[in-house]
């Protein structure tokens, strides 16, 4: 299970639920944490729930938690988590992205800021929660947590999953929506040109090509869509050094490398972070 948190405000911190597997082997959530001011949340941090007697957080920064205690994030590190039940999980660390593997083909990616990535490992898992019920159609994703019903509104899907007992979270159900379009529109042509530098990069470009026919292609229309959107709202991050753009374009680059094409060269390519060595190799 995976479960997060978010902030209307400093003085409210509010779970939900993401993942969930329904036999009940694992679960997870978000934490999820709103600018100073802003409308919006976005993600800050992951925790997993596995068994019975494992639980880890992933915090900003690559922050490990285990069960309360820290666990020292290294580049190249490969670390086995046992539990008191004997169960036991995988974290790993490339530089950018923090892995945790757990029941064979099960995947947890952070990438330390504002991102995860469930791979549940089967087709067509028994799962529900915030990423949906997996079955192929995102029709029906937004389904309630207790009566398994299509939500009427988004607002009404999250609140559903949250996990609230000292009701310091405000309802999102019934709130006006965010036209962040037009409060950031003056942004609109600086997203535009820098997701398509991004996406354009060698290698993220040859994974999209073909992928109306080819399997192994990803269509990087919706990569694309949140590319934009990231960009424009979360002009924040930059005054943290951050290019937002990365947050789709690493995304996009893991949803290639899960169907096996080279992503390993994508942060060079983009420039959103890697050596310049390993990238002047690559072009010789």
């Amino acid at each position: 299970m995976a479960r997060g948190t978010t902030s209307g405000d400093s003085a409210s911190t509010c779970w939900r639920w993401i993942a969930k597997q329904k036999a009940g082997m694992y679960t997870g959530s978000l934490r999820s944490a709103r600018p100073t001011g802003g409308p919006a949340s976005c993600l800050s941090s992951v925790t997993l729930y596995y068994n019975t007697d494992i639980k880890i957080e992933l915090q900003r920064g690559w922050v490990i938690n285990n069960n309360g205690k820290r666990i020292e994030t290294k580049l190249g590190m490969m670390e086995t988590v046992v539990g008191d039940m004997g169960s036991t999980v995988k974290i790993s660390f490339d530089g950018a992205m923090l892995y945790i593997s757990f029941n064979g083909l099960y995947r947890l990616y952070w990438d330390g800021l504002v991102s995860a990535q469930i791979l549940l490992g089967t087709a067509e898992p028994k799962v529900c929660g915030l990423c949906g019920n997996a079955n192929g159609d995102p029709k029906d994703d937004h389904r309630t947590r207790y009566k398994n019903e299509v939500a009427e509104s988004i607002g009404a899907f999250g609140d559903s999953w949250r996990i609230d007992r000292h009701h310091k979270c405000q309802p999102e159900a019934g709130r006006a929506e965010w036209d962040w379009e037009t409060e950031f529109d003056h942004r609109k042509a600086a997203a535009i040109a820098t997701c398509a530098t991004m996406f354009s990069a060698d290698q993220l470009a040859y994974c999209a090509d073909g992928w109306e026919l080819y399997p192994s292609a990803v269509n990087p229309a919706p990569y694309k869509e949140a590319c934009y959107a990231d960009f424009m709202r979360s002009d924040w991050l930059e005054g943290m050094g951050i290019n937002p753009a990365c947050i789709a374009a690493g995304n996009y680059a893991e949803r290639c490398g899960n169907k096996g094409n080279k992503n390993h060269l994508w942060r060079e390519q983009t420039g959103c972070s890697g050596t310049d060595q390993e990238l002047e190799a690559f072009n010789a």
